[in-house]
Order: C-alpha cells, then structure tokens, then sequence
C-alpha cells in the first residue's frame, strides 16, 4: 500500500538500467544499513523525526527533555549533526536518504530504456522529495535552536513548530486549502514519493 513500506520486501523491477535504478530506490542500495533500497529508509526515519518531535511536546516545562528529543529528530534527519549521539533510527539520516531517492530517479527517468511511465511519475517524485528535503531543513534549523534555548517556554514554542512539521514528512499537507495532498510543490510528503515510485512500476 502507499505510504507503508515493508523491510525486506523485494519489488519486480524492470530490466536495464532505468530498472536498475528503481531496484536502487525499492529493494537494496549499497551504503544503507543492512543494504536495504533507499525508500524503506528513508520512510523509517522520517516515522523516528516526527515521533521524537511529537514527543518533545509533552514537557514544555523541561527544557533539557525538549533538548533531547530534538537532538533524536536532528539524529533521524542527519546524524552528521549529532554525530556521537546515541538515538533511535536507522543512522542514515532522511536528509541523505531522500536526496539520493531524488538522484535515482532522475536518472532512471533519463535512461534510454525508461517508459513513458516512468518518466511521467519521476517529476512527481521529484516535487516531493523537493519539498521534503525543504522541510528537514526547516526542522533541523528548528531542533538546532531548541539545543541553543536557554529557556523551557522558548523552547517550547520551536518544538511546536517542529511537531507540525514532522507530522508533514510523512503525509504531506494541504498548503493550498483545496482539501487534498497531492505530490504537487510544497505539498507532498514520503507517502507520495512511496506512491509515485510505485507507479513506475505500473504499465511498464
């Protein structure tokens, strides 16, 4: 189903190289923990963000709680920021496990041997991981300030920022009022990039 990736699930791919770069992206890739494909990691680490962001929510009266879990989220979005932390997620980071999706899938779009489906679907995946990639860099900028805070209300106020945003790496959100979320600029989220990969595969 869109939206929910299974560890250790292994998709038909094409054969050739546009193929090859879906494989890349679905089933195994070769600098993830346990060689998984790029999307189911970088969908478990944007589940681990917005979790640890929620959670720094529930004490706004502890300043160093708030801290601790917006290091967690810094962890899940890159753990080059925290380097010697010690937190939940796959140590991979969204931040590079979406921008290495978005290379993938431009280059399968580009290969000769890609379908008019996947090159349709490959700018919609493009958008998401776009607007993606925009929001782990306003939540880093945000978890980085809650760590700066010297104060339990002003940090309060950067981890409800935050906890909005987590919830949008997953679903998206509707920045238009027109009540749906689609892959479209600014919209979407990890399930329309899951979503539009899967297409690809469709009608090849």
């Amino acid at each position: 189903l869109p939206g929910q990736v299974v560890r250790g699930m292994t998709f038909p791919v094409p054969a050739g190289k546009a193929g090859m770069h879906l494989g890349h992206v679905l089933n195994a890739y070769d600098d993830t923990p346990g060689l998984q494909g790029l999307l189911p990691v970088a969908m478990a680490e944007a589940r681990v963000a917005a979790q640890h962001a929620t959670l720094a929510t529930r004490q706004p009266d502890n300043l160093q709680y708030m801290k601790t879990h917006s290091e967690h989220v810094m962890h899940a979005l890159d753990p080059s920021t925290v380097p010697q932390l010690m937190a939940p997620g796959q140590g991979y980071g969204l931040r590079k496990s979406v921008g290495n999706i978005a290379t993938h899938i431009e280059l399968a779009a580009k290969e000769q041997d890609a379908s008019p489906n996947i090159v349709t679907h490959a700018r919609h995946v493009g958008m998401s991981t776009a607007t993606t990639l925009s929001r782990v860099e306003q939540m880093l900028s945000l978890a980085a300030q809650v760590r700066a805070a010297t104060s339990a209300a002003d940090a309060a106020k950067l981890v409800s920022q935050l906890a909005s945003l987590g919830e949008q790496l997953v679903a998206g959100a509707d920045t238009n009022g027109d009540g749906r979320v689609t892959f479209e600029t600014s919209e979407g989220g990890m399930q329309h990039v899951d979503q539009h990969v899967k297409f690809m595969l469709l009608n090849r």
